[in-house]
């Protein structure tokens, strides 16, 4: 009697041990899902991602194309300046290019360079608001503006733009032509003063 209670006291034993191996087998085969699983979210975070991108920036050029001629140009503060200027967008809100890649940030796992061309026409910084408001003489900058975003907490933020003008125009006796002296490239951070008074600096003399 005493060797079966000990025969069976060993079989539970070694049903338990497999038990637990099954559940610990089961536990890494769930990690690996797990990694594939992870994976596959990363893909479509990384598409979805890119959809919500084009939609803010295809919103955002749409808005800024309001002031797209020169009736319609706006009169903007840089203290102490004012400057007006307007902006077209040759290829449409749609057309733009998207470098967008992953980061080592877990609160903004992505990030993405948005390149699409512009043209900027501006009047001469003034102090003056109202003969900024009354100048119809601007100057044509034809380039391409490049704008970092990044993807935080499921959504895109604009971190800052550069605008690179290629050609830089005055209009003289009806025809748009170049103008003397060098320009350079614009780093335009969100904060617009900065970045009004890099671009059109040279405008106002300064």
């Amino acid at each position: 009697m005493r060797k079966i209670t000990v025969l069976l006291c060993l079989l539970a034993l070694a049903g338990c041990a497999g038990q637990g191996w099954r559940f610990k087998w089961g536990a890494s085969s769930g990690g690996g899902a797990s990694a594939q699983s992870t994976e596959d979210e990363q893909l479509n975070l990384s598409d979805d991602a890119e959809t919500r991108l084009r939609r803010l920036v295809a919103r955002e050029v749409r808005a800024e194309s309001r002031h797209g001629s020169a009736a319609d140009a706006e009169v903007i503060r840089l203290r102490p300046y004012y400057v007006k200027q307007y902006v077209e967008f040759p290829e449409g809100p749609e057309r733009f290019e998207i470098a967008m890649q992953d980061t080592d940030s877990r609160t903004a796992p992505l990030k993405a360079d948005v390149r699409l061309a512009k043209v900027r026409y501006a009047t001469k910084l003034q102090r003056n608001r109202k003969l900024v408001a009354a100048d119809d003489n601007f100057v044509r900058s034809t380039g391409v503006e490049v704008i970092t975003y990044e993807y935080r907490m499921s959504r895109w933020r604009r971190l800052g733009s550069t605008f690179v003008a290629k050609r830089t125009e005055e209009r003289v006796d009806g025809q748009w032509v170049p103008v003397r002296g060098k320009t350079e490239d614009v780093a335009a951070p969100e904060a617009r003063k900065g970045w009004f008074k890099r671009t059109f600096g040279f405008f106002g003399g300064r």
